[in-house]
């Protein structure tokens, strides 16, 4: 999660050299804290996030003032997902130093975590007072205003985030994205484009104006933007997916070559992931009603409903349990039926894969 900020935070891969013996065995002074910290950065780049933790901790305790330690421990327990004592250290931040636009948007990020989206906002907003600049914020901010229904309003973020950095590639490609959600597709087109001439390499301004293209019948221009994409991203699982959705859409593309392209995906995304299966251990008895778990961002008024309602509308409870996962930022009347057909209504936003898949282990769910 928010890599570039990442990057922002802790700079490039810190050289090893700040290795484990240039440590004190003992450390006891903030002298000491600072080579923590360093290590601390050392392992956070290396991907060890307990170790990194750890170090954090210690630099923490050493200099309990030090604001980048507490942003740096925020951050890494926020993405170790203990998210009530990375909200701790964070609001220690930002009282230690109102200006630090860091620790206001790691907070942001833990709120979005545990949902508290007005918090979320709030904090994401702050750091953009600090720092108006802030692209990567801006662009958050927008996306959540957006997931919200508050398209006015990630609009006029975006634009004064154009006015404040014209060059700005990635606020160019998110305009771009809210002229696609609001089905001005022209315009979305001439945003990515002004995005490439920034950033010629840009794969997801490629894939956004495949996404435009497709919508507007330009089949062949969206199915040669979309593989272009993938070559730029072979490992990008949503490149590859929006390549077959490309491939379903164009009238003329012969049933072998989507099939083969399906078959592709499968053979490049699914024997790791084979790894982590589990068997099955719900209960077998055959006179118990089965667990039914359905799981979706559609939970709302959206085109889905013209299917989705009437089949739950129609379960026979005497048969079935539905458990709904609702991955919703804003909700409805729609969702307030959808909620009266579920036996049991599960939150799911800012929940990850893994953590959503023990839920639904953990509840046994049978389809």
């Amino acid at each position: 999660m928010f890599y570039s900020l990442k990057k922002k935070l802790f700079g490039a891969a810190t050289a090893v050299s700040v290795a484990r013996a240039t440590l004190p065995a003992a450390p006891a002074s903030e002298e000491d804290a600072a080579a923590l910290k360093k290590r601390g950065n050392t392992l956070l780049a290396e991907g060890d996030l307990l170790q990194a933790t750890q170090c954090y901790r210690q630099a923490v305790a050493l200099a309990p003032n030090d604001v980048a330690a507490l942003v740096n421990l925020g951050f890494v327990l926020s993405e170790l997902r203990h998210d009530a004592e990375a909200r701790l250290h964070l609001v220690k931040a930002t009282q230690l130093d109102p200006t630090d636009e860091d620790a206001f948007f790691v907070l942001g990020a833990v709120e979005r975590n545990s949902g508290n989206l007005d918090n979320t906002i709030s904090a994401w907003r702050a750091a953009l007072t600090v720092e108006p600049k802030f692209t990567t914020c801006r662009v958050e901010l927008c996306r959540l205003l957006c997931e919200r229904g508050d398209i006015g309003g990630a609009q006029t973020l975006a634009d004064e985030g154009l006015a404040l950095d014209p060059d700005s590639a990635d606020l160019h490609h998110y305009r771009g994205n809210l002229f696609h959600d609001t089905l001005a597709f022209e315009q979305a087109i001439a945003c990515y484009e002004r995005a490439l001439k920034i950033r010629p390499d840009y794969a997801e301004a490629h894939g956004n104006w495949a996404r435009s293209s497709l919508e507007l019948g330009d089949y062949d221009d969206s199915l040669a933007r979309t593989r272009a994409t993938v070559q730029m991203r072979p490992g990008d699982e949503e490149a590859r997916n929006n390549l077959l959705f490309a491939l379903n859409y164009h009238p003329d593309m012969p049933a072998t070559e989507i099939f083969d392209a399906y078959h592709e995906y499968e053979a490049s995304v699914g024997p790791p992931l084979r790894a982590h299966w589990l068997q099955h251990t719900n209960n077998r008895d055959d006179s118990r009603r089965l667990k039914l778990g359905y799981v979706s961002p559609d939970f709302r008024r959206h085109a889905v409903g013209n299917f989705l309602e009437p089949l739950l509308a129609h379960h026979d409870k005497r048969l079935v349990e539905v458990y709904a996962y609702a991955e919703l930022s804003s909700e409805d009347a729609m969702t307030a039926r959808y909620g009266g057909y579920a036996d049991h209504w599960i939150a799911t936003a800012g929940m990850s894969d893994d953590l959503l898949a023990e839920r639904i282990r953990a509840d046994g769910i049978d389809i």
